[in-house]
């Protein structure tokens, strides 16, 4: 579940929650062109309805007095646009509402000089509050994924236990503890795309590559991984290769954008 669906779910089902946590969510989606686009998909054009959606308005209505935790990176190029924190942090305040935002900024990998990646990691972020996920991004930024044999190095430092640091690791798919391949192929599982032939899709990928979620091809090149939203609900089936989104991808238009990844271009010198 993506951060905007955790905050609206707990909101709107206070006796069903304690607290909730949320990584960088859209906060006011009736405020922004992602939500606009989605919500006049979904439910119609502009009405009450739309508000039963946004976190923002619900905290305004709120009755019960839940924490909530929200992390948001400061360096995030949706910050402004899409996310919209800034207006959720003023309705908690006229509400009253307890809710913790904590901004992060940019997290560096450890310079090519440190020794042990990992351990430079633990040292720029142990004594930090909430340090496990930093740490584990820190790690797989450098070495491109999180090696088994650090799990029990964090757990030590962090005073945790290896179940609690694998637990983390597993929860997010984001997370992987093998290298993985050069081009990393995600499909979204999330129902908006299985809605629209998601299934399908991921059934060809798998034949298409020769491999199952989780695996990467003996020749380095694929790595498959499932994903469970890419916030690009209204243009599903979606995928993601690399950094880039694509929507409304057919089994035709999948293979055109493996085809384009094999392309190369080649130099003439006469």
């Amino acid at each position: 579940m993506d951060g905007h669906g955790a905050l609206t779910i707990a909101l709107e089902n206070p006796e069903s929650f304690v607290s909730v946590s949320a990584f960088s969510p859209i906060c006011a989606p009736t405020h922004c062109a992602w939500g606009q686009k989605a919500f006049t998909n979904y439910l119609g054009g502009p009405s009450e309805s739309w508000l039963a959606y946004d976190t923002v308005a619900l905290v305004g209505q709120a009755k019960s007095r839940h924490p909530v935790l929200v992390d948001q990176g400061t360096a995030d190029n949706s910050l402004e646009e899409q996310l919209k924190t800034p207006l959720l942090v003023e309705a908690c305040r006229l509400a009253d509402y307890p809710m913790t935002i904590r901004k992060r900024g940019t997290m560096s990998a450890p310079s090519n000089s440190a020794p042990d990646p990992v351990q430079a990691a633990i040292a720029a972020w142990q004594d930090q509050p909430g340090p496990l996920l930093p740490v584990l991004h820190a790690v797989q930024d450098s070495l491109g994924y999180i090696p088994r044999e650090a799990i029990n190095t964090i757990a030590a430092a962090l005073r945790l236990t290896r179940a609690e640091v694998s637990g983390v690791i597993s929860f997010y798919h984001h997370f992987h503890v093998a290298p993985a391949g050069r081009h990393r192929v995600e499909v979204c599982r999330a129902e908006a795309c299985q809605a629209v032939g998601a299934r399908q899709l991921e059934a060809h990928a798998k034949m298409r590559l020769g491999l199952d979620y989780h695996e990467t091809g003996a020749d380095g090149q694929f790595s498959l991984e499932p994903v469970y939203c890419l916030g690009n609900c209204a243009c599903g089936p979606s995928i993601r290769i690399g950094d880039a989104v694509h929507g409304r991808v057919s089994e035709a238009r999948f293979d055109e954008l493996l085809a384009a990844l094999d392309t190369q271009v080649l130099e003439l010198q006469g």
